[in-house]
């Protein structure tokens, strides 16, 4: 099998952006509604005003014949920043202009790239093992079916409006390389004991501020019918995942609070509705091993082209038929499919222009995200430390395995910190006076493997200190692992305490006034300072948590058809009822509540929206139990159906009214107070915080104050950036006891 005859990515792109873009530009809608338009494209605020980040999606990091051309026009056109080859093998693009979104989304959608499903709650880049389709210890080639299933997924709209995003990857053997044991969905491929194809199947594995491995949901599925599978669960994450909590609303939180044998029997019930779904155009795919032709992989240092090895690297390609090009999890390029001829003309060349190129092989890497240069929520420079630790670990293996070091900007992961033999992950902390940037050192790591293990914390280092911390740590497992042993195993068995105290001294600071530079980040001759940190998208997570649920109500209404249909009038009636609630729900989120039960929904979404008028008080009659409407199964079952379309129908008419009227919260209960001075949020939760608030500055008059009481931690960080996005002043922010923080902001 060659590379290059493998299923292309879509390339289709939200045709509508421009029209949206014009629309928001002209003022027929608002910045919030824009946001949620272009997160699902995956167009990101960055950090510098009036700049945006571009996130592409290529299926199992495959870029298109051709697309280097388009990336080096693309970089000198609309950006100047070298593009980042991501961790999750997909390519971001920075410091594109408003004004030149839409043209840049065509110029990447002539290079056969898009960027659809590559932000938001949706199904983000499905990945792969780096050496998928090279590896003698491959099951089979996985490639096909994880492009297979992006092309299919791409164009449900079950991959719009989930809960929050969500990740799948597909590994080759056990060895699990595509390390699915940490995302929501791993597949890894083997045989069955008639020697048929397919994948175990895990879910609820996830990095982030809490990191979590994977469960096992199925021993085997086959690989013609994975797709199904990953319906079924995605069926179970839309009816059942949190969508308010943002912090704690990925699949594994969910199965958290359900527990993981009721989350099963309801993948297994929905599993079970879909035995007649298509396998077309999975059933047939070759999934042989690459046959064609020899390899190279490419050194990219932390990820980044610019224009000129963007421009060479197109050249190179145009001069060497056949050679297909793909990104990798740690950042780098893989070549595939070079004739024997061309191989060491290829890798000079490659060399001329700062870019080692080897053979495909598990190699030592430092693997790096974005960091603070570009990204809202970095903290630390992580790309500035990743280029000084490139070094350290060029000739270092351990017992001849080779080491991994992942270096992130935040808690966030994106460069997997959790799994590798050391993680570091940034922070800041407050040192005589003054937030220094730092970096915690986990040590430890298994990415790889049917035994993965999450790294352990040691200790937290300054930044300017942590290149010596880690050759520390290098010394330290060298020196001190017995035969046969890994990191993991030498941090089990000599202790996280015994590393902390070896590690100790490299905590400390000299004084500011003798050594200014070590308080500062890499790469920054500036005072480091946080106020630029906090992704600031709460009005954009609101509008998707309404849009999501709105989406997932129309969903169950169309299955709830379907089972009619079946003849099963039952379960037809309990989607319906499900459909109600969701549609109700999404209302109350204008109102910053968050109700758990079917009971507390509607007796909310009565007090709140059919008392006042938004809703017609005919449509009460919804708004009872299920066993109410199952009690009701003698009457005509397709007019219950009706009755509750028509109830969404209602629901998004009256949000379009109250998002017209957003000063609707709490206004009867307000209108005796002579001023709006003070709010306390304090246990209230993003977005719904910064919700209350925008509400109660459209009551008040221009220029008015308001103290806001605030939790420390996300609150403290999203809430001030969003009001500062809507044009409001914060004056000050005062530590108040018990993690709480005071805010004065004056309207604008």
């Amino acid at each position: 099998m060659s590379d290059t005859k493998e299923i292309a990515a879509p390339t289709s792109i939200d045709t509508d952006f421009r029209t949206q873009l014009k629309r928001y530009q002209g003022g027929e809608i608002s910045g919030d509604e824009f946001k949620t338009v272009r997160l699902s494209l995956g167009l990101y605020s960055q950090r510098q005003a009036g700049r945006f980040m571009i996130r592409t999606k290529l299926p199992s990091g495959a870029i298109p014949p051709g697309a280097f051309h388009k990336l080096a026009d693309f970089v000198e056109r609309y950006s100047g920043h070298p593009a980042h080859i991501t961790t999750r093998q997909d390519i971001q693009l920075y410091d594109v202009t408003e004004e030149d979104l839409a043209d840049a989304l065509d110029l990447l959608a002539d290079a056969g790239i898009t960027t659809r499903g590559a932000g938001g709650n949706t199904i983000r880049n499905i990945t792969v093992c780096d050496l998928a389709a090279l590896c003698k210890e491959e099951v089979f080639n996985v490639r096909p079916v994880a492009q297979a299933v992006s092309g299919w997924f791409i164009e449900k709209s079950i991959s719009r409006g989930l809960p929050r995003k969500f990740k799948i990857t597909f590994s080759g053997c056990d060895l699990d390389c595509g390390g699915g044991f940490t995302e929501d969905i791993g597949a890894i491929a083997r045989l069955n004991e008639k020697g048929e194809k397919g994948f175990k199947v895990l879910i609820g594995g996830g990095q982030g501020g809490a990191p979590k491995l994977a469960r096992t949901l199925e021993d085997f599925v086959p690989f013609d019918k994975i797709h199904i599978t990953i319906f079924a669960v995605l069926n179970v994450f839309n009816r059942h995942g949190a969508r308010i909590n943002r912090n704690r609303a990925r699949i594994k939180f969910m199965i958290d609070r359900l527990g993981f044998d009721r989350i099963r029997d309801l993948y297994k019930e929905e599993r079970e509705a879909l035995d007649d779904m298509s396998s077309k155009g999975f059933s047939d795919l070759d999934l042989t091993p690459i046959s064609d032709g020899g390899s190279l992989l490419v050194k990219v240092p932390v990820g980044d082209l610019d224009s000129v090895r963007l421009r060479a690297i197109a050249d190179l390609l145009d001069e060497t038929d056949g050679v297909a090009a793909r990104t990798t999890k740690t950042g780098d390029l893989l070549f595939t499919g070079i004739r024997k001829e061309d191989e060491t003309n290829l890798s000079e060349k490659l060399n001329d222009i700062g870019l080692r190129s080897i053979a495909p092989a598990f190699r030592s890497c430092v693997y790096s995200c974005s960091g603070s240069t570009t990204c809202n929520e970095g903290i630390t420079n992580s790309k500035g430390l990743a280029r000084r630790l490139e070094p350290l670990i060029e000739n270092n293996k351990i017992n001849g395995s080779h080491l991994t070091i992942g270096v992130d900007g935040c808690p966030n992961s994106c460069a997997r910190h959790h799994t590798a033999d050391i993680g570091l992950q940034g922070s800041a902390k407050k040192v005589d006076g003054r937030f220094v940037p730092h970096y915690q050192i986990y040590i430890g790591g298994i990415s790889k493997g049917p035994n993965p293990a999450l790294a352990v914390p040691v200790v937290k280092v300054p930044a300017k200190r942590a290149v010596e911390a880690l050759e520390r740590v290098v010394s330290l497992v060298k020196e001190n692992h017995n035969e046969g042993e890994n990191v993991h195993d030498v941090v089990k068995r000599l202790g996280s305490d015994w590393f902390g105290r070896e590690l100790y001294k490299y905590t400390t600071l000299p004084s500011f006034n003798n050594s200014r530079d070590a308080y500062l980040d890499w790469d920054s001759d500036t005072e480091f300072n946080l106020e630029d940190v906090g992704p600031g998208e709460c009005a954009g997570a609101a509008l998707e948590i309404i849009d999501g649920l709105f989406e997932s109500a129309r969903r169950d209404l169309i299955t709830a058809q379907n089972l009619i249909e079946q003849g099963d009038a039952e379960s037809a009636v309990k989607s319906a009822h499900v459909s109600a609630v969701q549609s109700a729900k999404a209302l109350l989120v204008t109102y910053g509540l968050e109700p758990i039960t079917d009971e507390e929904t509607f007796r909310d979404f009565n007090n709140k929206v059919i008392t006042r008028g938004f809703v017609a008080e005919t449509w009460r009659a919804i708004l009872v139990s299920v066993e109410d409407k199952l009690a009701s199964l003698a009457y005509d079952i397709e007019f219950l159906i009706e009755r509750h379309e028509g109830f969404m129908e209602e629901c998004l008419a009256a949000y379009t009214r109250i998002n017209a009227q957003t000063n609707v919260e709490e206004k009867e209960e307000r209108a005796h107070e002579a001023t709006m001075q003070k709010l306390d949020l304090t246990g209230v939760k993003c977005p719904f915080n910064y919700i209350k608030v925008k509400l109660a500055l459209e009551e008040a008059d221009s220029k008015t104050r308001m103290e806001v009481i605030l939790d420390d931690g996300q609150p403290v960080k999203n809430v001030p950036q969003s009001l500062r996005n809507d044009g409001h002043t914060i004056v000050s922010m005062v530590e108040l006891p018990n993690h709480q923080r005071l805010m004065v902001v004056e309207k604008a």
